[in-house]
Formats: structure tokens, C-alpha cells, sequence
């Protein structure tokens, strides 16, 4: 799974690069950054933090996903009730309340991936590498 995580945090960045273990994974520190990587490649998922520093928003990265590419899952990440925030909700296929767990985080991915998966037509195994099997 390609997935591209959207983080100003370098401590989360680095948290969430390790419970993606077995993916292929990318870090975009800023939204404008973020855009630029997925104008060169596609990716299957985005990980993507609403409240960046310097007055960046994931906002910009996600308005761009939804409409250049429709196919990449997109989590949004926010420490902030997204629910409330209509717009967002309705361009973000999930969502992933912040402070999160190790385990939440890995049930994310896991939901993330079954539902590409589905979407897609792949199959994995019962047992996905990384940070499915968490407990």
C-alpha cells in the first residue's frame, strides 16, 4: 500500500512511518509539499493532519485530492472535532481523532486497507504485515 502521511510532527511522523511498517510510506511536512508528491505518484491511502504550523492547513491537500484524485482513501487527522467542520467531512473518507494510540491508529490502517482492498477487487492475507497485528 503506497500511503502518504501529511504531518507536521516530527515525533508523530516518526510513530506513524513505524506502524506503517510494511507499507510503502511517505512524509509531506506541508500541504504544498504534500500536493507536489502526489502530482509525481499516486497513493492508495493519505494520512492527512488538519492543523499544521504556520498557518498551513491539510485543508489545501485535501480540497486537491478530492479533485485530482478521487482514488487515494483519505484519513483526516485532527486534534479538533471534524464532525462539526461539514466541508471536511464530506471530502475525508475517515476519520482519526487525535491523541491517538498505537492500537487506534493500527485499526485505522487496517479499516483503511480493507475497504481499498474491497474497492479495488485485491486480496491480502488474514494476517496483514505491520501494525495490523497489534494488540
Amino acid at each position: 500500500m503506497r500511503i502518504i502521511h501529511l504531518e507536521d510532527d516530527e515525533i508523530i511522523a516518526e510513530f506513524v512511518q513505524i506502524l506503517c511498517d510494511g507499507h510503502d510510506y511517505t512524509w509531506a511536512r506541508r500541504s504544498d509539499e504534500a500536493v507536489a508528491l502526489a502530482m509525481r505518484q499516486s497513493f492508495d491511502l493519505a494520512f492527512i493532519d488538519l492543523g499544521l504550523r504556520g498557518g498551513d492547513t491539510g485543508l489545501h491537500f485535501m480540497r486537491w485530492l478530492a479533485e485530482h484524485d478521487s482514488r487515494t482513501y483519505r484519513v483526516l487527522m485532527s486534534g479538533v472535532a471534524t464532525h462539526e467542520v461539514s466541508e471536511l467531512f464530506d471530502m475525508a473518507d475517515a476519520t482519526l481523532d487525535k491523541p491517538f494510540t498505537a492500537r487506534g491508529f493500527a485499526q485505522s490502517l487496517v479499516d483503511a486497507c480493507a475497504r481499498i482492498d474491497s474497492a479495488s477487487g485485491r486480496k491480502r492475507p488474514d494476517s496483514p504485515p505491520g501494525p495490523g497485528n497489534i494488540r
